[in-house]
């Protein structure tokens, strides 16, 4: 027992010694780089009202979830910009109005996925954006922007992806996390 005990003090000895005493100091450890400037000139505006609506002729993206989905994309990035949304008429006190209008929707070609069992869907859903200050000056504007979208379902799934609760959903939150990335960091 007594062995045991002078080997690991040796041991220990050793490793202080030569291991951790005589390193050479360790770099400086990386710091986070702070979250890009926003483009868009907010101008102090810390509440916006998102208002979507969809002109195209097929309908298939729900205005609604589209909204709901902005909205959550926006204040979950407010930590970093100070700017919260809400959907426009639920809160009053806006201090600006982001308006968005879905122009077209498309289903485009599927192919296989890298998942085995699942199928990549193709959509390309085209937008207009302005983001305007309560005197009505426009901040942002994107025109007839187009944001591909690719999602996978199961190979078996039939149904039409437009009309799926979820695929809405998945759909809506890529939308809007394009969307809003390039409102506040793409210099257009």
């Amino acid at each position: 027992m007594l062995r045991k005990r002078l080997l690991t003090l040796a041991c220990v000895a050793g490793i202080l010694a030569f291991g951790a005493c005589f390193l050479p100091p360790l770099p400086p450890s990386p710091h986070r780089e702070p979250p890009p400037s926003p483009y868009a000139n907010l101008q102090g505006i810390h509440s916006i009202g998102v208002d979507v609506t969809n002109s195209s002729e097929s309908h298939h993206v729900d205005p609604t979830v589209l909204a709901r989905a902005v909205v959550e994309n926006i204040n979950w990035r407010a930590s970093a910009n100070g700017v919260y949304a809400h959907v426009k008429n639920v809160v009053s006190g806006e201090e600006g109005l982001l308006e968005i209008e879905v122009l077209s929707e498309n289903a485009l070609s599927s192919s296989p996925s890298a998942v085995v069992g699942m199928v990549t869907r193709n959509f390309k859903v085209e937008m207009s954006a302005t983001l305007k200050s309560n005197d009505g000056k426009v901040l942002w504007h994107a025109a007839r922007a187009s944001y591909p979208v690719s999602q996978d379902f199961p190979v078996d799934y039939s149904a039409d992806p437009w009309n799926e609760s979820l695929s809405q959903r998945r759909l809506a939150d890529a939308l809007s996390n394009a969307l809003v990335y390039r409102m506040l960091y793409v210099a257009d």
